[in-house]
This record gives C-alpha cells, sequence and structure tokens, in this order.
C-alpha cells in the first residue's frame, strides 16, 4: 500500500479483507539510486525490520512474513 496512507488505516483495511490468510510484505527491494537509508537500518539494525513486522503482525493474527528480495 502506499505509504502515505495513515498506519491505522491500512491496518483496518487488512483487518477486513475477506479470508483467514493475510501476510506482511517488507519490500526490501531499493532500486531507487541514492536510497541507502533502508540498507543501512537492515544491515546494521535488523531487529527494528523484525519488529516492525511482528508487531502488527502478531496483533492481527498475521500468516505470515515476507521480506523481498529474500
Amino acid at each position: 500500500m502506499a505509504s502515505g496512507i495513515p498506519t491505522s488505516m491500512k491496518w483496518d483495511l487488512v483487518r477486513k479483507q475477506p479470508g483467514p490468510e493475510k501476510y506482511i510484505v517488507c519490500n526490501a527491494d531499493e532500486s531507487e539510486p541514492g536510497t541507502i537509508k533502508d540498507r543501512f537500518i537492515m544491515t546494521i539494525l535488523p531487529h527494528l525490520l523484525v519488529e516492525g513486522m511482528i508487531l502488527p503482525g502478531g496483533h492481527r493474527r498475521e500468516t505470515g512474513n515476507l521480506v523481498y528480495p529474500a
């Protein structure tokens, strides 16, 4: 989803979707030139990425998490 949407709205939209399986996807593909902030987080502070995926997933009982590219 677009990053301009408030987090609470994103969570509400996901919660209302039909079906028992829901996934959190982290787009870790920094294909834009000069984007290195996320690379810093993933290499130096990877626990922030993991925590950022676990907290909303556990709250809404997601089926799984995916980091792209793996």
